[in-house]
């Protein structure tokens, strides 16, 4: 459907406020119904999906089973409301082995299972509206070990509202977005219902009441603290007492008293009144093997007569 056209940016397939939403999509409706409302959050146009059972009451793009989307972009994005009721919806790709792998992801699944041509997830959802984020490429490489190349169908069940799909190249910051393709939700003032009128805020803690204008209203300066360089850590990590001064001592130890390691036995030079070497036959000391931490014959637990024993 779209192998031929120019895709980069955003690409929409669905939007509830167009004259016909659903002009490239095919509905499959039993026990339930799709239409479109106006919700109440946002007071706009958006289109309902909801059924007694989620596996009969969904929407597929593109309408005509024989053709595929053909779409390259990699970020699958839904703007969509919790209904707190099942919900689930699949994305048909392909990969460059060109095998046709499919996605699916619900809220009534908690783990994750991936077969040969399927890769069920679970969701969560918050409540009210939602946009889910879903990266194509990624979830093909880490559940299939292959490479995205383009998506063939979308499938969104039941129970949601929608307010856009769409496809983008990369994921965009509020900032980047359009104004059609960000979701405003009205800001609802506490007098409209009338009601009373909201409590007057304290001042910050930054703020300091300073003197009294001529009419009796107090101004207030802001006060800025300058830090000089990085503030000290409230809790510093604890430092290990034994291992650092272990390793310490045995480094001083070797290079002060001229002891070789064999295996788990030391041998000892020592010289005689001429200055000549007198070699030992290599011994096992004894304070390693009653499990002493100073294995060097030091320890003021053991004798020196216990150990050259």
């Amino acid at each position: 459907m779209f192998h031929n056209s120019f895709q980069s940016g955003f690409l929409s397939i669905l939007y509830s406020i167009g004259s016909r939403p659903l002009q490239i999509w095919d509905t499959n409706v039993q026990n339930g119904h799709v239409k479109r409302i106006t919700d109440e959050d946002i007071q706009s146009s958006v289109l309902e999906l909801m059924g007694s059972n989620v596996s009969t009451c969904y929407i597929t793009c593109p309408s005509d089973a024989k053709q595929t989307l053909g779409i390259k972009l990699p970020f699958l994005v839904m703007i969509i409301k919790n209904m707190k009721k099942y919900f689930s919806f699949e994305v048909t790709i392909l990969d460059d082995k060109n095998i046709r792998r499919r996605f699916r992801a619900s809220n009534y699944q908690s783990a994750t299972k991936v077969k040969p041509f399927i890769c069920t997830m679970p969701m969560r959802l918050d409540e009210g509206w939602n946009q889910i984020q879903f990266n194509l490429a990624d979830f093909t490489r880490r559940a299939y070990g292959t490479n995205y190349v383009e998506t063939l169908h979308v499938q969104v069940h039941a129970n949601c509202r929608i307010r856009r799909l769409y496809f983008s190249d990369r994921l965009y910051a509020e900032e980047e977005l359009p104004p059609e393709f960000k979701l405003f939700l009205p800001v609802m003032s506490a007098t409209a219902g009338g009601g009373p009128p909201p409590p007057r805020s304290t001042p910050r803690r930054s703020e300091k009441p300073r003197r009294r204008s001529p009419r009796g209203s107090p101004t207030t300066i802001r006060i800025r603290r300058r830090q000089w360089g990085p503030p000290p850590p409230r809790h510093p990590p604890p430092r290990s007492r034994i291992a650092p001064s272990i390793s310490i001592y045995i480094n001083k130890y070797i290079e002060s008293e001229g002891e070789k390691e064999v295996g788990i036995r030391w041998e000892k030079e020592k010289k005689n009144k001429k200055g000549k070497k007198i070699k030992k036959e290599p011994r096992t000391p004894s304070s390693a093997l009653l499990g002493c931490g100073w294995i060097f014959g030091k320890c003021s637990c053991i004798s020196e007569n216990r150990i050259n024993k």
